[in-house]
């Protein structure tokens, strides 16, 4: 990998009522390491949120997917396209 990809970071926010949504038992993804307002992330960090968005995607019902899924997108957007090209490569 890239070192300006390595120290990469960005800065994504999380408001209460998606924190709440995401730390509920129904989505489980109280210890993805984000926070209620400011995540300030490197682009590893990014990565292992993502797959772990991708992995809680399988087991929830469809009324919480899209609000997991559109955060998903929120973090890995924030990193353009060369995180989309890093998940698609691993």
């Amino acid at each position: 990998m890239e070192e300006y990809i390595k120290n990469m970071k960005s800065t994504v926010i999380i408001d209460k009522g998606m924190f709440n949504t995401l730390t509920s038992d129904l989505v489980g993804l109280k210890n993805c390491g984000l926070v209620s307002g400011h995540n300030t992330l490197t682009f590893m960090q990014a990565v292992s949120i993502i797959k772990d968005f991708d992995r809680a995607l399988i087991g929830i019902s469809k009324r919480y997917q899209k609000r997991v899924l559109a955060t998903r997108n929120q973090i890995s957007f924030s990193f353009g396209p060369d995180m989309d090209n890093y998940l698609n490569n691993n």
